[in-house]
């Protein structure tokens, strides 16, 4: 339920959360429509077709983790960059509640690492 949730519930009113959200929710559901084809029942008990596809899953999810992790780290250092080359708007700074701006509008946003 509160997967579903998530869609309508954005911090921001930018359409890229909500697009996020729903990659995500995409994602759940196709997962569950596939997942339970690949346990056959002349593979059981080991089901080996099931278990490779799993730690397949987890190996790309990791990487996509650490690339991600990554790219943020590379943004941080490039927005620190211009920083101390005196450009005021990307000093690092707490966003303002009622901003609209995206995190790659945003200068100042930093990732938390």
């Amino acid at each position: 339920m509160s997967l579903f949730l998530s869609v309508f519930n954005t911090r921001k009113p930018a359409a890229d959360s909500s697009l996020i959200n729903l990659a995500n929710l995409d994602s759940y559901a196709l997962g569950s429509i596939i997942a339970p084809q690949l346990f056959r029942a002349s593979e059981a008990p080991l089901y080996p077709t099931a278990m490779n596809t799993i730690i397949a899953m987890y190996c790309i999810f990791i990487t996509a983790q650490i690339a991600y992790r990554q790219l943020c780290a590379r943004e941080n250092a490039r927005r620190d960059r211009l920083w101390a080359e005196g450009d005021a708007e990307a000093e690092p700074q707490r966003a303002p509640k009622e901003d609209n701006r995206t995190d790659i509008e945003d200068l100042g946003f930093r990732y938390v690492l």
